[in-house]
Protein backbone atom coordinates (compact mmCIF):
# COMPACT_ATOMS: atom_id res chain seq x y z
CA UNK A 1 0.00 0.00 0.00
CA UNK A 2 0.91 3.57 -1.05
CA UNK A 3 1.24 5.78 2.34
CA UNK A 4 1.70 9.69 1.46
CA UNK A 5 3.32 8.22 -1.89
CA UNK A 6 5.23 5.55 0.13
CA UNK A 7 4.82 2.12 -0.48
CA UNK A 8 4.44 0.38 2.85
CA UNK A 9 3.80 -3.00 3.67
CA UNK A 10 0.18 -3.97 4.60
CA UNK A 11 1.63 -5.59 8.27
CA UNK A 12 3.68 -1.79 8.69
CA UNK A 13 0.64 -0.13 7.89
CA UNK A 14 -1.57 -2.03 10.74
CA UNK A 15 1.31 -1.41 13.35
CA UNK A 16 0.79 2.26 12.02
CA UNK A 17 -2.89 2.26 12.82
CA UNK A 18 -2.13 0.47 16.52
CA UNK A 19 0.81 3.14 17.35
CA UNK A 20 -1.69 5.88 16.29
CA UNK A 21 -4.87 4.49 18.48
CA UNK A 22 -2.53 4.02 21.50
CA UNK A 23 -1.68 7.42 21.04
CA UNK A 24 -4.99 9.25 21.23
CA UNK A 25 -5.59 9.24 17.67
CA UNK A 26 -9.00 7.65 16.74
CA UNK A 27 -10.76 8.26 13.86
CA UNK A 28 -7.18 8.48 11.76
CA UNK A 29 -6.01 5.19 13.47
CA UNK A 30 -9.59 3.60 12.13
CA UNK A 31 -9.29 5.42 8.62
CA UNK A 32 -6.18 3.82 8.34
CA UNK A 33 -7.25 0.11 9.53
CA UNK A 34 -10.26 0.35 7.32
CA UNK A 35 -7.74 0.71 4.35
CA UNK A 36 -5.80 -2.17 5.30
CA UNK A 37 -9.15 -4.06 5.47
CA UNK A 38 -9.86 -3.43 2.35
CA UNK A 39 -6.40 -3.75 0.57
CA UNK A 40 -7.01 -0.02 -0.29
CA UNK A 41 -3.55 0.54 -2.95
CA UNK A 42 -3.06 4.35 -1.31
CA UNK A 43 -3.66 6.59 1.33
CA UNK A 44 -3.49 10.28 0.82
CA UNK A 45 -2.41 12.14 4.28
CA UNK A 46 -2.88 15.89 4.46
CA UNK A 47 -1.03 17.75 6.50
CA UNK A 48 -2.96 17.45 10.07
CA UNK A 49 -2.91 13.80 9.48
CA UNK A 50 1.00 13.45 8.86
CA UNK A 51 1.70 15.32 11.93
CA UNK A 52 0.01 13.04 14.15
CA UNK A 53 1.42 10.11 12.04
CA UNK A 54 4.97 11.50 12.72
CA UNK A 55 4.41 11.89 16.45
CA UNK A 56 3.62 8.22 16.72
CA UNK A 57 6.41 7.31 14.53
CA UNK A 58 8.55 8.61 17.51
CA UNK A 59 10.95 5.56 17.88
CA UNK A 60 9.94 4.55 14.30
CA UNK A 61 10.25 1.00 13.66
CA UNK A 62 12.47 0.15 10.79
CA UNK A 63 9.49 -1.26 8.60
CA UNK A 64 7.89 2.84 9.06
CA UNK A 65 11.21 4.75 8.74
CA UNK A 66 11.11 5.61 4.58
CA UNK A 67 7.21 7.00 5.71
CA UNK A 68 8.66 8.62 8.51
CA UNK A 69 11.36 10.42 6.38
CA UNK A 70 8.78 10.46 3.60
CA UNK A 71 6.97 13.04 6.09
CA UNK A 72 9.61 14.81 7.69
CA UNK A 73 10.46 15.88 4.92
CA UNK A 74 6.94 17.31 3.64
CA UNK A 75 6.75 18.93 6.99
Amino acid sequence: MFVAGVLVSASAVALLARRLQDAGELDLAETIGYAVDRNQEELLIGPHEGRAILAALHHCPAELEPLRLALRARA
